[in-house]
């Protein structure tokens, strides 16, 4: 099996947390003059995606906008998502309702509040994935797993088989697909914005 990576991988960023730990809605704040979900957008949107898809709360209203301005597509449910695999699952079955992706596609699961996304680390993980269609793809750094992570369109299927009690890192853990770790010198990969403190970190390093 072959895909041509860049324009048959379907990109899901479930962004309906609630932000408990920053206080404020995190994807709202701003990083050098941008929200951080316009800025995650921007850096998905250097690569050809077949589709960028976010999936926000019905009542986040602010946060609609700023995903409609950065020309994602903007998922809203029926109800609010409890946690983030069931974000997940409404996002693939709205990329199957409207795409119909096949066997050769992909999607690219990435957190809304990844704050940088180095365009190497990208195409490192796009050849991997051309090279191994049939396996999941992820970035490690120094031994630890990091974002995003690059499936097949068949692992899709396996969203439902997930117990109850784990969330989506049993997919890459516990399910029949081979997972290609690839190795980045990039430690943001294992960045994310959960607390006031990360932020300002993650604004010094981008003043540095």
């Amino acid at each position: 099996m072959s895909h041509t990576a860049t324009t048959r991988i379907h990109v899901v960023i479930p962004a309906a947390g609630v932000s408990r730990r920053m206080g404020q809605p995190k994807l709202l704040m701003q990083l050098n003059g941008e929200t951080l979900i316009e800025r995650l957008v921007r850096q998905l949107s250097m690569f050809q995606f077949a589709s960028i898809s976010v999936l926000a709360r019905k009542s986040d209203e602010l946060l609609h906008r700023a995903i409609l301005r950065s020309q994602a597509r903007l998922v809203l449910p029926d109800h609010d998502p409890a946690e983030m695999r069931e974000s997940v699952e409404l996002l693939i079955q709205d990329l199957q309702d409207s795409f119909a992706p096949s066997d050769n596609d992909g999607w690219l699961l990435i957190p809304a509040d990844h704050p940088i996304l180095e365009p190497h680390t990208l195409t490192q993980l796009i050849a991997h994935c051309a090279a191994s269609p049939d396996q999941i793809v992820l970035p490690t750094h120094q031994g630890r797993r990091g974002h995003p992570t690059l499936f097949p369109w068949s692992a899709a299927s396996c969203l439902a088989k997930i117990p109850h009690d784990q969330g989506l890192n049993w997919l890459t853990r516990h399910s029949d697909f081979t997972v290609q770790e690839v190795a980045c010198e990039e430690e943001s990969i294992l960045w994310d914005i959960d607390t006031p403190e990360d932020f300002e970190r993650i604004c010094g390093i981008l003043k540095d």
